[in-house]
């Protein structure tokens, strides 16, 4: 019982916290989650809205095995950080898998601010979905693979300044293995968090 009373206190603060960031912004709520719903144009409100200087949107999906392992390190980028941190949900609002990725989050990672693409702004599966959120954002029009997991980091002028490419932003190792997830952070994102 205290457990889920916490659960609920956390939840009730970042509900808060994400109404502060998002108060200039004309953003709907997806009522059958109770998350916010988002095109590329409400990611540039939000970043200018935030109170920090550096705001990172990381894309996930509820069965990315990979995008779940990281949501300790990817909250942990708002502690170590002056950087506000989003978790941004790619499938359909929809999508019956959708619900249980939220509650995911919401059990693991209270602290978390989620949002989730508008399905007006995408349409198609998840995977096309993604393909073209990614290209337009990133303004690569074809990236080699967007996959899941993606950082996006905005300054707060709303522009985004970095999208993470799960092919070519790793390095490849002399052993034939790629670095880590934390050492390309540490190239690639790190410096561009204020």
């Amino acid at each position: 019982m205290m457990k889920k009373l916490l659960i609920f206190a956390f939840i009730a603060q970042f509900s808060l916290l994400i109404s502060q960031v998002t108060s200039g912004c004309d953003l709907q709520t997806l009522k059958s989650v109770n998350i916010l719903t988002v095109d590329i144009k409400d990611l540039s409100c939000i970043a200018k809205n935030a109170d920090r200087p550096s705001t990172v949107f990381y894309t996930f999906t509820s069965w990315c095995a990979p995008c779940r392992q990281k949501m300790p390190m990817v909250l942990d980028l708002e502690k170590r950080f002056n950087a506000a941190v989003f978790v941004l949900i790619m499938e359909s609002e929809q999508d019956k898998m959708m619900p249980g990725g939220i509650d995911f989050i919401r059990k693991h990672a209270p602290e978390a601010k989620i949002l989730i693409l508008k399905d007006e702004a995408y349409t198609g599966g998840t995977r096309k979905r993604n393909s073209s959120f990614i290209a337009d954002i990133s303004s690569k029009k074809k990236m080699f693979n967007p996959g899941y997991g993606v950082f996006i980091v905005a300054d707060s002028a709303g522009k985004v300044l970095k999208v993470t490419d799960n092919f070519t932003d790793y390095r490849k190792l002399a052993n034939g293995s790629y670095e880590s997830e934390e050492r390309m952070l540490e190239r690639e994102v790190f410096p561009l968090l204020k």
